[in-house]
């Protein structure tokens, strides 16, 4: 058997198919740093509604304050300052996290208002 003739055939196969490995290895990359890149994103999405809302907490804790003073404290003043709370909360995150966390997060408003009752939670103890 000649094995330049052989090699001579099989140099286009060889190299059809190293360019193909190298085309699938290229995505495969490609999807993994993709995915590392939206996983950070998240995180830093979440972290950063984390601090939003722990801001607004202590921005309004004024307002708080003011509404105990007068020895009562109504259910309606505790909900209008929770509802102030998570509208400072999404003011503060931007509309681009917003649309990104909106994405990420089914239930969006029930999530900033869980961490907006959680750092009032944190900050009472």
């Amino acid at each position: 058997m000649d094995w330049y003739a052989l090699t001579e055939a099989l140099t286009p196969i060889l190299a059809t198919l190293l360019v193909t490995l190298i085309s699938w290895g290229v995505f495969e990359l490609k999807k993994f740093i993709k995915s590392k890149t939206d996983n950070q994103l998240f995180i830093n999405t979440v972290d950063s509604i984390g601090e939003a809302a722990r801001s607004s907490v202590m921005d309004l804790k004024v307002m708080v304050d003011k509404a105990k003073a007068d020895g009562v404290f109504t259910k309606e003043e505790s909900e209008n300052i929770k509802a102030e709370a998570i509208a400072r909360t999404k003011a503060m995150l931007g509309k681009e996290t917003m649309k990104f966390a909106a994405k990420a997060i089914a239930d969006l408003d029930s999530y900033v208002a869980g961490k907006v009752e959680g750092e009032v939670t944190a900050a009472k103890g």
